[in-house]
């Protein structure tokens, strides 16, 4: 099992950028686009990935103004900030109430009803559903995890997330993670969205996250992953667990926006605070593989696995395989004053 030191060591830092400060990026060597509301991006864009990110969220205003309930808040007037934030943790693991960011293990240890029995019974475990489909069935934990608060960084800085440490949700509990009537009476949009017309529409959004793009608006779409409904943890098996594990940390970040436990943080409407967004922008995170093999780089939601996925789960009983600890980098639109 890894430690929390392991954890802080493994982070990429460089996936703070691009960072823009007064309407000004102050990374301007980089060639990394901030990759925010894609929803007009042409289809030119997509194929080439040329030039900047046409749609760009980032305000190039220098100043900007806080109101509070429609009263001038006592320092109004700010500066325009953007970064990215390393925020949250998703762990997503075959095995119940194995905690890898926590270096602890209870799947054996944990006893109850015959549902919680049965739902370990599926853990890790590979079906075929129909010929040539296999699906996947695992769990998967929500943290908390401001890495500036717990490394005492910039405390003073207005923009940051200083929320405490706190395991914030877990799928053992959640009556809705391993049934799909169930899931799908509490999301009717899964009607929708969850038959093959509603994923050919998903093609541009395979080609975007190829690219390191994303469509927002396509927002039951995560890319060359599996799609985001039904909200379970069953997941059409790819054939490496790697990216089977991708798909359902996508869909967990869906699923908490669609409980508002995860909220807006960019566009002009979030500079003064977080707002309500039941419908997910992708492009709002990346995420970075933490264990059991480290990924060097950030990846948007969706990018192929044929581009991170090669060594990343080591066979070894030391490395726990198939259990994912996922680094979820967040970004800020901030209005600093």
């Amino acid at each position: 099992m890894p430690s929390l030191s392991d954890m802080m060591g493994a982070m990429n830092w460089e996936c703070m950028f691009p960072v823009r400060i007064a309407g000004t990026r102050i990374d301007p060597y980089r060639d990394e686009t901030d990759n925010i509301d894609q929803s007009n991006m042409d289809f030119n864009t997509i194929v080439n990935a040329s030039g900047s990110n046409p749609n760009d969220s980032d305000s190039s205003d220098v100043f900007c103004k806080c109101e509070s309930a429609g009263v001038v808040t006592e320092t109004p007037i700010g500066i325009t900030v953007s970064f990215w934030e390393p925020t949250r943790v998703i762990e997503v693991v075959k095995d119940s109430f194995c905690f890898p960011l926590l270096g602890s293990d209870l799947s054996g240890e944990i006893t109850g009803s015959d549902a919680d029995s049965m739902r370990q019974s599926k853990d890790g475990t590979v079906q075929v559903v129909k010929p040539g489909v296999q699906q996947s069935f695992w769990q998967a934990h929500y943290y908390v995890f401001p890495v500036m608060a717990i490394l005492e960084v910039l405390t003073d800085f207005i923009c940051m997330d200083f929320s405490a440490f706190d395991l914030g949700y877990m799928t053992e509990v959640d009556p809705r993670w391993d049934d799909s009537e169930l899931s799908a009476l509490l999301t009717p949009e899964t009607v929708l969205f969850a038959n093959p017309v509603a994923q050919l529409a998903c093609i541009p959004d395979v080609m975007a996250a190829t690219v390191k793009y994303t469509i927002n608006t396509l927002y039951w779409c995560q890319g060359a992953w599996a799609k985001v409904f039904p909200l379970t943890g069953f997941v059409t098996h790819t054939g490496t667990p790697v990216q089977s594990q991708a798909a359902i940390l996508g869909r967990t970040i869906y699923n908490l926006h669609r409980s508002f436990v995860l909220w807006g943080t960019v566009g002009t409407e979030a500079m003064c605070h977080r707002v309500p967004m039941p419908i997910w922008k992708k492009g709002q995170y990346k995420w970075q593989l933490l264990w059991p093999k480290r990924d060097t780089k950030c990846r948007v939601i969706g990018e192929p696995g044929f581009k991170w996925s090669s060594n990343k789960n080591p066979p070894f009983p030391d490395k726990n395989p198939d259990n994912f600890v996922n680094l979820l980098w967040r970004k800020r639109d901030c209005c600093a004053r």
